[in-house]
């Protein structure tokens, strides 16, 4: 075969594959992002104030509510938790919150015993991993509850008759529940089974407060915060297990003694919050072997960072700190530590957020692919978001083509040479 020929199949060869490579690379990098619906203006009230629906886009709203919090997400990335604020002709009887569930097929719908009854009155804050199972707190009965789509509305029960009680986090199959029971301005943790019902957990040294926001996989370990009285006479971040009871965590070095424990990896063995540090309020994540250590924040504003939950292994961390731009979603790894979301979203991922500002990443899949949070859409209103990634973002450089092809033929060209200086020299 001629030599020019194959160097002409050895390019073509080359620029193949590295058109392969680069499809592989852009399909393992395929991300998605999208708004979870705008405010509907549309608004269709029955007599009784029932059922107020519209359909937009395929997707479920409901008039007159706005997103106020987006409060979880399933480990399985399939099941958007939200809370929302409803105000209807200025009535306090038919105005206040009221919990979501969002899926990719239904939509927004409300966590309600009957989907078809008008019902301003609850808070969701936590699901279970397959998104079949929700916890929050009904305002009507001053009640923590359990939801299924199966049994509707279950209410967990108080700690004593006049209390009120709160679910914050549940297990992964559903069967732990956490949260806290208050009175008269004190609180206390609780765990809550179907055999054992609602049990206190305790205060730490000299307290008489404590909360539990957040449970491990198979509720063993429990995370939240209470009032340290004889130590620090501050709150301070806690972890509790059956053998050793509740244990503060300590707080960052410097500033004013302070700490609040958010999420929990699936194992128990890292956990993530906010803490007062040298700088001011910091993110932190905690480990048996290397304590509690500062996550740092965003460049620009002043300092502040909190964390609100990690990734099931403990590898990828998702909150909010203060920046240039103001109030702002972060993202952590130990390799790239504290960067913008929205930037490595744009950057690294090639999405296009013209006009949105994210806000805050409130919570992430156990997989770290899933994340979710609030923003400002660009319509200016405020708005739950949802980000899917294929791959975590470490983003690899693949040469581009022209570059390739510059390489082939000057690879060619010296081929060439050599083949000719050899029958030069025989």
């Amino acid at each position: 075969m001629h030599i020019l020929q194959k160097i002409s199949y050895s390019c073509a060869f080359v620029l193949a594959t590295a058109l392969c490579v680069m499809a592989e690379s852009n399909s393992a990098k395929a991300a998605s992002f999208q708004g979870l619906g705008d405010l509907p203006e549309d608004i269709f009230i029955a007599s009784s104030l029932a059922q107020i629906v519209s359909e937009n886009s395929g997707v479920l709203t409901y008039p007159g509510i706005s997103f106020t919090g987006v409060s979880d997400v399933s480990a399985n990335g399939s099941t958007v938790l939200g809370n929302s604020f409803l105000s209807v002709g200025g009535s306090s009887a038919l105005s206040g919150p009221q919990g979501f569930y969002w899926t990719q097929d239904n939509g927004i719908k409300r966590v309600e015993d009957d989907a078809t009854a008008f019902n301003v009155a609850n808070t969701v804050n936590a699901v279970s991993a397959d998104g079949s199972i929700i916890v929050g707190h009904d305002r009507n009965n001053l009640e923590a509850f359990r939801w299924t789509q199966e049994d509707g509305i279950q209410g967990l029960g108080r700690l004593t008759d006049d209390s009120t009680s709160y679910a914050n986090g549940i297990s992964a199959d559903g069967s732990i529940i956490v949260g806290y029971d208050s009175i008269s301005g004190k609180s206390q943790a609780f765990r809550w089974t179907k055999e054992t019902g609602i049990e206190g957990l305790g205060y730490l040294p000299g307290g008489d407060y404590s909360e539990a926001n957040d449970v491990s996989k198979d509720g063993s370990v429990i995370v939240g915060y209470g009032l340290n009285l004889n130590d620090y006479d501050a709150p301070e971040a806690f972890r509790w297990t059956q053998e050793n009871g509740i244990q503060g965590l300590g707080d960052l070095p410097g500033g004013n003694f302070e700490s609040f424990a958010n999420g929990i990896s699936a194992n128990g063995s890292t956990i993530v919050g906010g803490s007062s540090s040298a700088n001011g309020k910091e993110a932190f994540v905690w480990t048996q072997e290397g304590g509690i250590q500062g996550l740092g924040d965003l460049a620009g504003g002043s300092f502040f960072s909190d964390a609100f939950d990690v990734s099931a292994d403990g590898s990828v961390v998702v909150g909010r700190s203060e920046s240039a731009n103001g109030s702002e979603a972060f993202i952590w790894d130990r390799e790239n530590q504290i960067r913008s979301l929205q930037k490595i979203l744009t950057n690294d991922f090639a999405l296009d957020l013209t006009g949105w500002s994210l806000n805050e990443a409130t919570a992430i899949s156990d997989d770290g692919l899933t994340i979710v949070g609030e923003g400002i859409n660009p319509n200016g209103n405020s708005e739950a978001w949802i980000a899917r990634l294929d791959s975590k973002p470490i983003p690899q450089p693949v040469p581009e083509p022209s570059l390739l092809l510059a390489t082939c033929i000057a690879g060619g060209v010296g081929t060439l040479l050599k083949k000719r200086k050899k029958v030069v020299k025989g």
